[in-house]
């Protein structure tokens, strides 16, 4: 029928039927709906039309369509082609065929109520088992939807850009420029957009900074634009943190003869987010002891206190003596924010200042040079990796001939201690022989002078560190 495949087609007088759609059995799956063409070419049941109505909310970001089909298939979207007589005489089905692939533009999608119209045609040139048809299909999309939840520091936000050419004439050079918060974050660049169109772009985006975070999308291209107002948009997004704090009477606790002992603590919301908080013992607890926190799972709203009380009861297997009480007090959210204070030399460049002694003496008789205040301005400069050497295939960027006492310093600048707060740092070093390593005049590990020396690999060492050193 004419326009069969339109949104506003009247499909009332049509039959219900389920997927998949075939005569018989085809890898252990039967079909819901019988579509049977025996006999030869040509007959009215050759040909199979079929509709389907669904309902979307929010804009499709990606979209594709599979079909397992015998023998030709044709697919709509709200009665837009999505391709046209894929298969072949011979075709057989296949989840999923790969002829009946196809992305999707986002552009065919509806808000709102949508119909996918699918037009499958069998071709009968034989009996038996050459006598099979077959047409099923799924569609998956991932759908962007705008939300109003709260975003914590750690989260990756979808952004959508809608724009285009509303002028009469087409834009050259046409380049979109997103920076967040000063930097660079993402381009975009079109040879040439036509008039009279317009599109959407998607972009990932972690917002980097705790509270205000400012997204920018310029737009330029090389056209006669007499409206400049709306070639600038701005986003303003708030990043929230979880925070809790406990707090308790470090003394020692007496235990009486019952074996049972109870204390309280004080658990406050330090962050910016409605917390539900559990208490639970660490796992380096003994099991056996029974330990009940009251209260336990409950809310507390930013800047609230909730007393808690912690009730032990010691097994009599447990001699007297000194034993340790510990547990956890956890939020609902388990954001991890990982953040790149120094990047590894052999794929980026990093520079630092460096000096090194002519021979097997030391050049410095104490850790002065390892503070921030210590003047370098007399070192050289150096990129890593440092070496003589390449190391499996990784070449050196500043040469360091061997055999004596070199010293290198990078300075890291943090603008904002409190993204950091209550984490910890890793520390991953490819070395040669020895080393010792300090971070603020404050030494953290290193094995200079001891033992035999090492070769060089990536890595020797990985040291996690508290942030207290910072």
């Amino acid at each position: 029928p004419e326009n069969w495949s339109q949104p506003g087609f009247n499909d009332s007088g049509w039959v219900i039927g389920a997927a998949p759609f075939g005569d018989r059995e085809y890898n252990n799956v039967d079909p819901n709906t019988d579509w049977d063409t025996t006999g030869s070419s040509p007959y009215n049941d050759d040909i199979i039309l079929i509709r389907h109505k669904f309902q979307l909310s929010g804009v499709v970001n990606s979209a594709e369509i599979n079909v397992a089909f015998a023998n030709y298939c044709t697919p709509f979207l709200n009665g837009n082609l999505i391709y046209s007589e894929r298969g072949g005489n011979s075709h057989g089905a296949e989840y999923w065929n790969d002829d009946g692939t196809e992305t999707i533009p986002s552009t065919m999608f509806n808000d709102g109520e949508n119909v996918l119209a699918v037009y499958g045609r069998d071709y009968v040139y034989g009996s038996g088992n050459q006598n099979r048809q077959w047409l099923d299909l799924q569609m998956t999309a991932q759908v962007f939807k705008a939300t109003n939840d709260s975003i914590i520091l750690g989260d990756t936000v979808l952004v959508a850009i809608n724009g285009g050419n509303h002028g009469n004439t087409s834009a050259n050079n046409f380049t979109i420029n997103v920076t967040a918060n000063n930097t660079l974050v993402e381009a975009f660049y079109f040879e040439t957009v036509a008039a009279d169109s317009s599109s959407s772009l998607w972009m990932a985006w972690t917002p980097e900074l705790v509270g205000l975070n400012q997204l920018d999308v310029q737009i330029s291209c090389d056209c006669n634009d007499t409206n400049l107002s709306n070639n600038l948009f701005t986003m303003n997004l708030t990043t929230l943190t979880y925070s809790l704090e406990a707090s308790f009477d470090d003394g020692i606790i007496v235990v009486n003869g019952s074996r049972m002992v109870d204390f309280s603590i004080e658990v406050q919301n330090t962050g910016d987010l409605v917390d539900n908080v559990s208490l639970t013992p660490s796992e380096s607890m003994f099991g056996n002891w029974n330990i009940e926190f009251t209260p336990n799972d409950f809310l507390l709203l930013p800047g609230q206190t909730q007393s808690v009380t912690i009730t032990v009861l010691i097994p009599d297997s447990y001699n007297d003596g000194f034993y340790n009480l510990s547990f956890d007090v956890e939020s609902q959210y388990d954001n991890v924010v990982t953040k790149s204070l120094l990047k590894r030399g052999s794929t980026n460049d990093v520079a630092w200042r460096w000096i090194n002694s002519t021979g097997s003496s030391l050049l410095y008789n104490n850790t002065n040079w390892t503070k921030l205040s210590f003047n370098d301005t007399s070192w050289s400069d150096g990129s890593t990796p440092f070496g003589d050497t390449d190391l499996g295939g990784i070449d050196y960027k500043t040469f360091w001939d061997g055999d004596n006492y070199a010293y290198f310093r990078h300075i890291v600048d943090i603008p904002d201690m409190g993204l950091y707060e209550g984490g910890f740092m890793s520390i991953n070093v490819a070395t040669n022989n020895y080393g010792d390593h300090y971070i603020n005049g404050i030494y953290v590990f290193g094995d200079m002078d001891e033992g035999s020396g090492h070769g060089a690999e990536y890595w020797n060492e990985e040291f996690q560190v508290y942030i207290n050193y910072l």
